[in-house]
């Protein structure tokens, strides 16, 4: 183990276990896309759409211990256009449009946890799906 992560592994009460620690970090990760990147102006344009989805990947993909990220944005969820046919005619990226699965891979754990709108909760839901480890048969 390198020392920066002993340093940081320190930081965590012994009572906190690889499964623990894993499942903390893809909420980290899923809570820092979150509240990132609601707002960024966007396009109902899918070239824009699929370049925003491609680069949040690339770039939350660098986080620490993410072995897997999908990002997914929901145009018909778009909120409406600040006007239109104008220079300031944009939209702004909603929770509710966001749908995301990550993997994070800790200690030889793996987490799949997610984040997407649940319309019965009227609510941008982030969520552990599933969690593996290595001495699971």
């Amino acid at each position: 183990m390198a020392i920066p992560e002993k340093i940081a592994n320190q930081q965590f009460g012994k009572m906190v276990t690889p499964r623990d620690r894993a499942a903390f970090e893809a909420g980290i990760k899923l809570g820092a896309l979150y509240h990132q990147v609601v707002g960024f102006p966007i396009r109902n344009d899918p070239a824009v759409l699929a370049a925003l989805e491609q680069t949040l990947e690339k770039t939350f993909g660098c986080q620490p211990y993410v072995q897997h990220i999908k990002v997914a944005i929901d145009p018909l969820e778009q909120a409406e256009t600040r006007g239109t046919g104008h220079p300031f005619a944009y939209s702004e990226l909603r929770g509710e449009m966001l749908r995301v699965e990550l993997t994070i891979a800790y200690q030889g754990v793996q987490v799949v946890a997610g984040l997407k709108f649940v319309p019965t909760l009227h609510f941008p839901l982030m969520y552990v799906k599933e969690i593996h480890e290595e001495n699971e048969k």
